[in-house]
């Protein structure tokens, strides 16, 4: 059957029809269209496509739709659903708290109690929303909404129609970075989680405590605005020199926030270190104030002690010693996030630029990893999935069945006649090749009775020799046995069995003849392999199948890509008589 599924959806794939909803996403701004793709399983996420494409004039035409399908084509986007983030400005979200009711309800209620707020007709729009129970019963609900324009979503699904891409969803900042969180290693999510995304004119702060968003907040500063401060007009060597904006992007990259020991340093047409920090920090100085102000407003308002760590994310984030200079300003932990360092993967060479530019790419791989599934503002009835296009596809295929059937049974009656004549002739070589079966089957006979006696002898053979059968040791008992005594993030490689001489392994320093070595890692957070591998160890002394257990050693080992370390080990134990 599953042979059967996966040639079908092969096929699917051919025909550029989606068998299932894919982890794909889609960025569209009036500058630019960022694809993505991920290949998902329970323990690895993997990048197989990005890429960005400059839209004509308009974004939704002709040409665009053009130049975006080239480029599925060429990177071999075949057969995949998309959803998309919202960008438009015709698109409202809120955080409130409603009495308990049932989530069916939860809609009704918010579109006619909100039809107030939101500046676009309640009636015709779409509303989706994530809630979040209260412990007690009668406590009121944390309930995140979204609500967009109906004529918005329409649009934007109009253009994915035009696409080799179908449109599956329309997702929200919030649901992409609680996606990030679902799959990340790195994030410690038992305190509150703040990203500050730097995007390119606004800095969106988003706080999430136990998976609820309980704070948000967008600031008028990001990017753009350092480097315009940057495009400007300099006194250099007593002369004057201008620096455009890609100049000015220029003498960011080249020196971020510069360090006292930068000042003196030249970057483009002479453009000192010092002089950059000078028209940079008014726009530094409002970042710092800002960020500080809602990120203590969250504290003071919730009661929260601390805030280990604040993650910046957005292309932005990765500007040289802005995480060390907002930390120094403020006094929280800032950190550049970066999915590559925690859980994302790339096989493809061509793909491995992009572990450098992480931080940008936090929404986009949460978008894809998302599929519209925490908050979906794209009505259910232009979302894309299998069964509509069957559904749709049923009539059409019921006719072509029907004309299939018509010729099939045309050309069955003229070869029927054949059929019969060649049927008698193959009867009657039938019948001369049974007669010549009947020989072989005798001659299978006798060597049938030849096998079962060497069979038999072979049974007697063990029976006398204990050691042919491996020391009597009930080898599925002892691989279910260690089994079972495995921690989640604990791995063997390797399990081993010595019957004669083995090493001398046990505490006491015995020899015993039959004794078990297993050869395993532990995965994980450093701080947390050590602990795995003693509970392992624990429940391998306090078993009835083993005794003498000993940790014969330990190591670190670093992944091949160096974004991972294992705990290597080998332990060996004599094996008791349970499993004899």
């Amino acid at each position: 059957m599953a042979i059967l599924r996966e040639l079908f959806k092969k096929t699917l794939e051919k025909a550029g029809v989606p068998f299932e909803i894919t982890s794909t996403g889609a960025i569209l701004t009036p500058s630019n269209i960022r694809i993505i793709s991920l290949e998902e399983s329970d323990e690895r996420v993997v990048l197989t496509h990005f890429f960005d494409v400059k839209p004509d004039t308009e974004l939704y035409s002709g040409p665009t739709v053009e130049r975006l399908n080239n480029a599925c084509k060429e990177q071999g986007l075949v057969a995949r659903t998309v959803c998309n983030l919202i960008t438009d400005k015709e698109f409202f979200i809120r955080h409130v708290e409603i009495p308990p009711m049932p989530f069916e309800e939860v809609i009704e209620s918010l579109r006619f109690s909100e039809k107030d707020s939101i500046p676009f007709p309640a009636e015709t729009a779409v509303f989706d929303a994530m809630v979040f129970p209260s412990e007690a019963e009668d406590e009121e609900m944390s309930v995140l909404y979204g609500a967009l324009d109906i004529n918005v979503a329409e649009k934007y699904n109009k253009f994915f129609k035009k696409c080799s891409l179908k449109h599956a969803g329309i997702s929200t900042v919030p649901s992409t970075l609680l996606a990030v969180m679902a799959k990340s290693e790195f994030i410690d999510k038992t305190a509150p989680v703040p990203f500050i995304n730097i995007s390119g004119t606004v800095s969106g702060i988003y706080i999430f405590r136990d998976d609820d968003l309980k704070f948000t907040r967008d600031i008028p500063v990001g990017g753009l605005h350092i480097t315009k401060s940057l495009a400007t007009d300099y006194i250099v060597g007593g002369k004057k020199v201008s620096i455009s904006m890609a100049e000015g992007d220029a003498l960011k990259d080249i020196f971020g926030v510069p360090a006292e020991k930068d000042f003196d340093a030249a970057g483009i047409k002479g453009v000192t270190g010092r002089l950059v920090f000078e028209n940079i920090e008014p726009v530094l100085d409002k970042m710092v104030m800002e960020y500080g102000r809602s990120l203590d407003y969250f504290k003071n308002e919730n009661r929260i002690a601390n805030i280990p760590r604040v993650y910046l994310i957005g292309n932005n984030a990765q500007m040289d010693r802005l995480p060390e200079y907002l930390s120094k300003k403020l006094g929280y932990k800032f950190v550049a996030y970066n999915p590559f360092r925690d859980f994302l993967e790339v096989e493809d060479e061509s793909l491995e630029h992009l572990e450098q530019k992480g931080a940008g790419l936090v929404v986009a791989v949460g978008l894809a990893l998302d599929r519209g599934r925490h908050i979906n503002l794209l009505p259910k009835k232009l979302r894309y999935s299998f069964r509509k296009f069957v559904q749709k596809i049923i009539p059409y295929a019921a006719g072509v069945l029907f004309i299939l059937l018509v010729m099939f049974l045309y050309l069955a009656g003229i070869f029927y006649e054949k059929f019969l004549e060649n049927k008698v002739a193959e009867l009657s070589s039938q019948v001369s090749a049974l007669k010549a079966q009947e020989q072989k089957v005798k001659f299978l006979e006798i060597e049938n009775i030849k096998v079962r006696n060497q069979i038999k002898a072979i049974d007697a053979k063990m029976s006398v020799s204990p050691d042919i059968k491996g020391k009597n040791i009930v080898w599925p008992d002892l691989f279910n046995s260690i089994a079972e005594l495995l921690p989640p993030d604990v791995a063997l490689n390797k399990m081993q069995v010595s019957f004669k001489n083995p090493s001398r392994y046990a505490t006491d320093g015995k020899r015993y003849n039959q004794q078990v070595v297993l050869d395993g890692k532990v995965r994980g957070l450093p701080e947390q392999q050590v602990t795995a591998l003693r509970n392992f160890l624990s429940k391998m002394k306090a078993s009835d199948n083993f005794m003498h257990v000993s940790l014969i050693s330990s190591a670190q080992e670093e992944s091949i890509a160096k974004r991972r370390k294992y705990l290597l080990f080998k332990i060996a134990a004599d094996i008791r008589e349970t499993l004899l």
